[in-house]
């Protein structure tokens, strides 16, 4: 038996994207002066960035973001590298 999901609920990350995006909007619209609306928006692209292309925007610094990525477990794309744009990187890389 099938359950379907229950009527507005967010079932992908898409969805979950796009709300944010509408209540930027509302926002936006109801509290111009408000940073809320771009902050959301500012999540919304963050979130549809690949994870090095990210990492790379919060922690600018090459040795640092090595190092967190080392700590972390984040392999690189490619060995020895800290930046995306390699061929045969994985989902977690590429957009």
């Amino acid at each position: 038996v099938a359950v379907s999901a229950a009527a507005g609920a967010i079932t992908n990350r898409e969805e979950a994207f796009k709300a944010l995006s509408k209540l930027a909007e509302f926002f936006r619209r109801t509290e111009p002066h408000s940073p809320i609306s771009y902050t959301l928006d500012e999540l919304v692209r963050r979130g549809r960035l690949p994870l090095l292309r990210l990492l790379e925007e919060l922690i600018p610094d090459e040795d640092a973001r090595r190092g967190f990525m080392m700590r972390s477990g984040v392999e690189p794309a490619n060995p020895g590298a800290t930046s995306g744009g390699g061929g045969g990187e994985s989902s977690i890389y590429s957009e």
